[in-house]
């Protein structure tokens, strides 16, 4: 709702500017329409290439806006069992047994969620638990200029009792409970054509 808001708010801007540049057309005061124009055009050109480099200028402030925003909430922790709520793999994570881990197994999921608040390609979004950082959630905005512009599409990403030796396993959700395939790489049943080694690159899977 945030980002729906500045988007709104920049639409606002971006068509005030316009309007205070540009000149009134003839049927907006029709008692001035059979005078001659009294102002040059090469004035005109010039009042229309400021609007544009307006209009470029707050797309980039926007851009900007929105680049920094996404790196401030990319990622996040929840509660551990508020996340495990509606988790796939919920069981499996409950069973582990921190002592048969595989070594080495913490330490690299703590490099991994550190890595991701700096590297996470924007329109990603990663939630974590407060305590489980093998229990993770994505959040994958569908690019622009692409079939997926717009879409939300959910994942669950757990990280096994082997993890870094073995790669994690991945539940693609948004499948309308079995019934809707979006292309070659996500099926219905919410597997994928090809393992998931590292959470920043699930965005492969919608190209």
């Amino acid at each position: 709702m945030a980002l729906a808001k500045r988007v709104v708010d920049a639409a606002k801007y971006l068509n005030e500017a316009r309007q205070s540049v540009i000149l009134p057309s003839p049927t907006e005061y029709p008692e001035q329409a059979s005078k001659p124009s009294s102002t040059p055009l090469s004035n005109v050109r010039t009042r229309a290439r400021f609007a544009r480099e307006i209009a470029s200028a707050e797309r980039e402030r926007v851009k900007e806006e929105l680049t920094s925003w996404h790196r401030e909430h990319c990622v996040r922790e929840l509660p551990d069992e508020k996340i495990l709520e509606y988790f796939y793999y919920s069981e499996n994570a409950k069973s582990i047994d921190p002592s048969k881990a595989a070594k080495g197994r913490m330490r690299k999921l703590v490099t991994q969620i550190t890595s991701l608040r700096s590297d996470l390609p924007e329109g990603v979004f990663v939630r974590h638990g407060s305590s489980r950082l093998d229990v993770i959630k994505v959040l994958i905005v569908g690019p622009d200029d692409t079939p997926y512009q717009y879409g939300l599409f959910e994942f669950d990403l757990f990280c096994n009792k082997d993890f870094p030796l073995r790669p994690p396993e991945m539940h693609f959700r948004t499948t309308g409970r079995g019934r809707i395939t979006f292309n070659p790489n996500l099926y219905n049943n919410g597997k994928g054509k090809h393992p998931c080694c590292d959470v920043a690159r699930v965005k492969v899977f919608l190209r």
